[in-house]
């Protein structure tokens, strides 16, 4: 935090060997994460490659006020540029503004990103940077065909209300728009989610409902109920808590049950089975 109320970060993931290709080595490690660039190679017969990778710089800057407000943004690249490691690839850029206290009850967020293509996929890693099929970073990287180089922007709304009867119900909107130049012909993402929220014991008990229709055309509906014990919204989340005589929560102790049960076009009932939730790196970019 070089000053008061303005703070900046950066971040940086990435994947190296694996295999024959070795890469476990201290030596490995190092070379991958301070000179990428020197030793990426698609060369099969190279044992030593750091190809795939991710880094960004964010930034914050709040503003106190009658009105008091926080803008965000993160700028992001996948590999590097013109062979050297201070420069990133392929760009994502990511920015939003925060209102948490309008009027009496309401608080306001606005977010927008953009990214060029190839994120999220790669000709040595086929997954790219996935776990367990999902990508790690951003959430638009799983509304497209898997392994389509393809770019787009998204946008999110969401409005808070702390509920006369106690609690907090938010409603949040997102859109995403895949680039058209590619061969599959995708749609405008739409959703819509109604949540709400309210300390109990010193946990956050809560359900949300959400519709909308994906990037193929395809509707979709789900509804889930959660039992929170982190602080995953600290704009939200801590102001909740605070509120209603809580606490908002330990950093090493983060953690979300969801039960889900969802219904549409194809879709068949399933139990959401209890995940840990640590904030790994990411281009958040509307991540939310």
């Amino acid at each position: 935090e070089p000053a008061s109320g303005w703070s900046l970060g950066l971040n940086r993931l990435v994947q190296f060997g694996g295999g024959p290709r070795g890469g476990g080595s201290v030596t490995n490690l190092l070379r991958a994460i301070f000179n990428p660039s020197k030793y990426q190679s698609l060369d099969p017969n190279i044992r030593q490659n750091a190809t795939n990778q991710e880094a960004s710089v964010t930034s914050s800057l709040l503003f106190p006020g009658k009105v008091p407000f926080a803008v965000y943004a993160e700028y992001a690249g996948e590999d590097t540029s013109r062979a050297r490691p201070y420069l990133l690839g392929n760009s994502a850029l990511y920015w939003g503004i925060h209102f948490p206290r309008l009027g009496e009850r309401f608080d306001l967020t606005l977010e927008a990103s953009e990214w060029q293509n190839t994120w999220y996929v790669h000709s040595i890693w086929q997954d790219g940077m996935t776990n367990d099929g999902l990508v790690i970073s951003n959430w638009f990287g799983d509304e497209r065909v898997f392994g389509d180089a393809v770019g787009g922007r998204s946008a999110t709304v969401r409005l808070g209300w702390d509920a006369w009867f106690g609690g907090q119900v938010e409603l949040r909107y997102r859109a995403l728009e895949n680039q058209v130049y590619g061969v599959i012909p995708y749609q405008r993402y739409h959703e819509v989610t109604v949540d709400y929220s309210r300390p109990w014991k010193g946990i956050i008990l809560g359900g949300e409902f959400d519709s909308g229709q994906d990037v193929f055309g395809r509707s979709f509906s789900r509804l889930a109920g959660f039992v929170r014990y982190d602080n995953p919204n600290a704009h939200a989340g801590a102001a909740l808590l605070d509120g209603e005589g809580g606490f908002a929560g330990d950093a090493d102790t983060r953690g979300q049950l969801f039960v889900t049960s969802p219904w549409g076009r194809g879709a068949r009932s399933r139990i959401t089975a209890i995940w840990a939730r640590g904030w790994i790196s990411m281009i958040s970019a509307a991540g939310v």
